[in-house]
């Protein structure tokens, strides 16, 4: 006698809610006061794209090409209007990310036959419509886990900017609001501050404003 079909049991989706801080000198020695294990050091450089007359920046979304990956934050449908802090969603998904970028430019990715053959369409795109890297940097990144659910990122960038961010991991439907509670605890315990007095003097406009997007949804 056979078995009927049995019901699976499916882990729930998670996604990782993150935000942005200031470092001190000393932010290192606090994560080891508080236990934390550093998991890995490494380097990577983004490249940030946009059209000549800033279209996707101006819609507040930042296409990005981080070691040959390409990534896309925009702001998500239901953000909160009354947040003191940005908010994002960000997503490595390449129908995702064409589509939102086609949309704001107006236009769609023309395939040819010869294009057909390649595997990387959002170089593609970038290509036919012209967007071109506005900014260009390295960060030394490294990352710390700690009891709790914690995942700490310290970066350094070559045009001097240093940043902690903490990464919390929640289920798909679960509480942002809290998660977030969480992590800004976590800051004050490690004494990280606040991201806008990060930002070295001088730098571009549109980097400041990349290092200011401070809340992240990532699915």
């Amino acid at each position: 006698m056979s078995e009927g079909p049995k019901n699976e049991v499916r882990s729930p989706t998670m996604i990782e809610v993150e935000r942005k801080f200031s470092l001190k000198g000393d932010s290192e020695r606090k994560l080891e006061e508080v236990g934390a294990a550093c998991l890995q050091q490494k380097s990577f450089e983004d490249s940030y794209y946009d059209t000549e007359n800033y279209e996707l920046t101006i819609a507040d979304h930042w296409l990005r090409q981080r070691e040959g990956q390409w990534e896309l934050k925009s702001p998500p449908e239901n953000r909160d209007a009354e947040s003191l802090t940005a908010q994002y969603l960000e997503t490595s998904v390449e129908d995702e990310i064409l589509s939102k970028v086609s949309a704001i430019l107006k236009t769609q990715l023309v395939v040819t036959e010869r294009d057909s053959e390649t595997t990387d369409r959002i170089a593609d795109f970038v290509k036919q419509y012209g967007l071109k890297p506005f900014a260009v940097f390295r960060t030394d990144r490294k990352t710390y886990s700690l009891d709790g659910g914690f995942r700490i990122d310290l970066d350094e960038t070559d045009f001097g900017y240093r940043v902690g961010e903490i990464e919390f991991m929640i289920e798909e439907n679960g509480d942002i609001a809290a998660a977030l509670q969480k992590v800004d605890a976590m800051a004050k315990q490690l004494e990280f501050g606040n991201i806008e007095t990060a930002v070295p003097v001088g730098i571009l406009p549109e980097l400041s404003q990349l290092v200011e997007q401070e809340d992240t949804v990532k699915s």
